[in-house]
């Protein structure tokens, strides 16, 4: 799952970087101000990180559901798979039902990585099994944003302070 989670990363900032604008369109820029043009698409199911005091409560909250999220969307995209045709049509509508939570393109089409693997892991083990790698996928991702959102800005006040 990790190397999984670093590949679909490498893939989506990749498509995101050099595929052009849109690679990084999400329906989230047509909220963006006009004071403030920069893009800002991201996930709407995450968007609570990045609020500081806010996140405390909201990484433990989503931590919890997320075996519930992972379920649900293995329920959704890779029940009765039977077919490499069948995996491939529901591991693209996996990446690309995640622009809905305002997700880039760029990532919605690296995300058809991991819909595949998890199409492969079901045909192997059934819904338990995917969602059980669903789940493991998606708490590396939540540690790695955590992680860099928080723990290591507060690494770097911790060394400026020493010196």
């Amino acid at each position: 799952c990790l190397f999984l989670a670093a590949a679909t990363f490498a893939i989506g900032i990749t498509l995101y970087s050099l595929a052009g604008p849109l690679a990084r369109w999400s329906w989230l820029l047509l909220l963006q101000s006009p004071a403030h043009p920069e893009p800002q698409a991201g996930n709407l199911m995450t968007a609570g990180i990045k609020i500081p005091w806010f996140a405390l409560a909201f990484f433990p909250l989503l931590a919890l559901n997320i075996p519930r999220l992972a379920k649900r969307e293995e329920e959704v995209f890779r029940h009765r798979i039977r077919s490499v045709p069948q995996a491939m049509l529901k591991s693209v509508k996996f990446g690309f039902v995640h622009a809905v939570v305002g997700v880039p393109l760029g990532f919605c089409v690296a995300l058809i990585l991991p819909g595949l693997v998890f199409s492969w892991v079901y045909t192997k083990g059934g819904t338990r099994l995917s969602t059980a790698w669903h789940a493991t996928y998606n708490y590396i991702i939540l540690v790695v944003a955590f992680t860099f959102l928080y723990g290591l800005p507060f690494l770097g006040q911790l060394t400026t302070r020493q010196n």
